[in-house]
């Protein structure tokens, strides 16, 4: 039930001792500092109109310092809830990131979003600082967020069983390789792979191969995520072949479309057997796959296409140092250097700006919790 006016100043007043108590001892903390600062004035002379418009300006900015410090600190609570206890842990986090920020040119936000998928993607361990820089260097160059890159990274990795730093750079160099090549965009890429990626790794085909079929595919029949479905589509007949190709793999010898890829040099060499035995019954290779769109991969990557695969290929198996090579042609080295710089310089600013805010919290918290804690209890009915 709904309280009067009298009822609620009557709760008020009737414990206005411990209400006063906290509010005295709030106001005594608020004294002290005013007699600090009228000690200083008296020891530097009258404060000018001039220093008491700039001491405001400096309580303004480490006011917003502290909103700053206070954002910063929320974005770790989730990273907090997947490592529960380690705050000392979280502290190094927090110090990696702030770092990491202006030398990668990615906000303390994205960042944490991505040391959240970091985390969650591969556990915690000491290589997790360096899968953080390796993927925020990726998004910066490739356009994309970093949480963006570590789902290319962690689809990759995980679908091959080796999720190690060594196999997120390769992954990453062979990634740009096929930016590089083909006619996608990073975010696209990291979007579409992760459907064929377990599905690569079970038939035995390599991540370089992988990543061609991307490369020479995009632009020409679809984007990635058009091509992403094709070879979806021609990966699920290989492991589970209709009746006219497993026919076709019992006249080359195989029983299954990994013996197959593994007999005949790879994914390339597989797609070559096929359609010279689809040829001696004058048929075209795409009609030895139930689905249309398994049969149009496999007519493009081994009649038209497969000159630029068999390139693109060569290119992915020298592909060791595109990620870094790509990140300096992004910004230190690359016609947008200065702008990489300016951003640098306000990434170096907001992080400084939340270094300033975690030191005030602790004295803004000293102000606050005499009121935070001794106000009276009201009634749950108010």
């Amino acid at each position: 039930m709904a309280v009067t006016a009298r009822e609620l100043l009557f709760k008020i007043i009737g414990d206005s001792e411990q209400f006063n108590k906290a509010v005295e001892e709030s106001t005594n903390r608020l004294d002290d500092f005013k007699k600090k600062t009228k000690d200083a004035n008296e020891l530097f002379g009258q404060v000018s109109k001039q220093a008491a418009v700039a001491s405001t300006a400096i309580a303004a900015l480490g006011i917003a310092a502290a909103k700053m410090a206070v954002d910063f600190n929320e974005g770790f609570g989730k990273v907090q809830t997947l490592i529960p206890g380690a705050k000392e842990r979280v502290k190094e986090f927090q110090y990696e990131i702030l770092n990491l920020s202006p030398a990668v040119g990615k906000t303390t936000k994205d960042l944490t979003d991505g040391l959240y998928e970091v985390i969650s993607a591969f556990g915690d361990s000491a290589d997790s600082a360096k899968n953080l820089e390796l993927a925020a260097k990726g998004a910066t160059a490739g356009g994309a967020t970093t949480k963006d890159s570590i789902a290319l990274l962690s689809a990759v990795t995980k679908g091959y069983g080796d999720t190690s730093n060594i196999a997120q750079k390769k992954v990453s160099d062979l990634a740009f390789t096929t930016v590089k090549l083909g006619q996608t965009s990073f975010p696209e890429l990291a979007a579409s792979i992760q459907r064929v990626t377990s599905q690569s790794n079970t038939l035995k085909i390599s991540q370089e191969e992988l990543f061609s079929v991307f490369s020479s595919g995009t632009g020409v029949i679809g984007g990635a995520a058009e091509v992403s479905t094709k070879f979806s589509a021609l990966l699920t007949e290989m492991q589970k072949p209709g009746d006219r190709l497993a026919k076709t793999f019992k006249a080359l010898g195989v029983e299954s479309g990994t013996e197959l890829i593994e007999n005949f040099g790879g994914l390339q060499g597989a797609l070559q057997a096929l359609k010279s035995e689809a040829e001696k019954t004058g048929e075209p290779i795409s009609n030895l796959f139930g689905s249309a769109e398994a049969g149009k991969l496999a007519l493009y990557a081994s009649g038209e296409g497969a000159a630029k695969f068999t390139s693109d290929l060569q290119a992915m198996n020298q592909a060791a140092g595109a990620t870094e090579q790509a990140f300096k042609d992004a910004t230190t080295e690359g016609p947008n250097a200065f702008g990489f710089q300016l951003q640098q310089a306000r990434l170096n600013a907001q992080a400084f700006a939340v270094k300033v805010g975690q030191e005030l919290i602790p004295t803004l918290q000293s102000l606050l919790n005499p009121l935070l804690y001794k106000i009276p209890n009201m009634d749950k009915g108010l």
